[in-house]
């Protein structure tokens, strides 16, 4: 509702109706909201060594965006991976791909988009992302030790880690 008199000050929350009388200090604009990240799902028909590849618009810009998807369905018999490449700040591309590259019945695919970096969401939640190359191979009845992988701060909790190829 509108002020009864002028303010010489900035309002806390910027109002949405014009007040009664001009203001001698301009009202504080909104903050813009940060656009840290996205989600999207895809039916992807095939894999990529039967020539399907589906190329993802992101709703959003980024400057250095990292990507993350994993398959939501099992339609086939065999297990499949879901596979990225051709990142860019605007788009992607989304494959299957099955370890002896055949065929593969259709699935769903989920991604996940986020800036590069430590964010902070709503709520207080903290989200890493980032990009971590490894040479490490592990092959069946050998012993592993992963890779490890460093964060820019410590969490207040255990993380939850998600990965793509």
């Amino acid at each position: 509702s509108p002020t009864a008199q002028p303010t010489n000050s900035p309002t806390a929350q910027p109002t949405h109706a014009p007040t009664a009388q001009p203001t001698h200090v301009p009202t504080a604009a909104p903050t813009p909201s940060l656009i840290v990240g996205e989600t999207g799902r895809i039916q992807l028909s095939n894999t990529v060594d039967m020539g399907f590849v589906a190329n993802i618009d992101f709703r959003h810009n980024y400057n250095n965006p990292v990507v993350v998807a994993f398959i939501n369905t099992r339609g086939g018999g065999q297990s499949v991976s879901a596979r990225i490449r051709a990142v860019s700040s605007s788009g992607c591309q989304l494959f299957m791909q099955e370890p002896d590259r055949g065929s593969h019945a259709a699935e769903w695919v989920s991604y996940i988009v986020v800036e590069s970096g430590r964010n902070t969401l709503e709520g207080g939640i903290v989200v890493e992302a980032g990009i971590t190359h490894s040479t490490i191979i592990h092959r069946g009845g050998q012993p592993f030790s992963g890779h490890p992988v460093q964060f820019e701060e410590a969490f207040s909790s255990d993380p939850v880690l998600l990965h793509s190829l």
